[in-house]
Parts: C-alpha cells; sequence; structure tokens
C-alpha cells in the first residue's frame, strides 16, 4: 500500500477555486481535493476540467452539500433575508 502525501492547504477566499486548482489539476499524483465554499468548488472543478483530469473518476472532489443538491434540482430562486423577490 502506497503512503499519502498530505500537501499544505492552499488558501484563498471564495474567488479564488480556479487560481489554486489549477496546482492540483497539474499534479498527477493528485488523487483527492478539499474546497471549502460553492465558489472555490466551481473554479476546482473548472481547473481539472482545463487539466483533462475528471472528477470523480480521476480525482475525488470533497465540495459542499449545496453545490450537489443545487446542481440536482435545478437552479434556485433568488432569495433575501429568507423570502423569495418578486418577479417581474
Amino acid at each position: 500500500m502506497r503512503e499519502a502525501c498530505v500537501p499544505e492547504p492552499l488558501v484563498g477566499d471564495w474567488s479564488s477555486g480556479y487560481a489554486l486548482g489549477r496546482q492540483p489539476a497539474r499534479e498527477p499524483d493528485a488523487t483527492a481535493v478539499f474546497a471549502s465554499n460553492d465558489h472555490m468548488a466551481l473554479g476546482l472543478l473548472r481547473a481539472l476540467h482545463e487539466a483533462g483530469r475528471r472528477a470523480p473518476d480521476g480525482v475525488r472532489a470533497v465540495i459542499p452539500v449545496e453545490l450537489i443538491v443545487r446542481a440536482s434540482t435545478g437552479p434556485a430562486p433568488l432569495r433575501a433575508g429568507g423570502r423569495g423577490l418578486p418577479r417581474g
């Protein structure tokens, strides 16, 4: 069994998922990544895609549950303060 190597975390803000995700996307030994919020997860998935890597086939991507729920149920209505915004 191969010993796992856990690198130092890449730290950024909500807008840095793509920029930070490009590094593990280029690493052939990277088998799993974690994103701490939806925005970072989307950027990370884009970086993996552009590098020809697939999640979850080649890389396990641990992402927030909210993103998975939104992707499976379609677009969420706009909300403010817990109430739906009027349309029109």
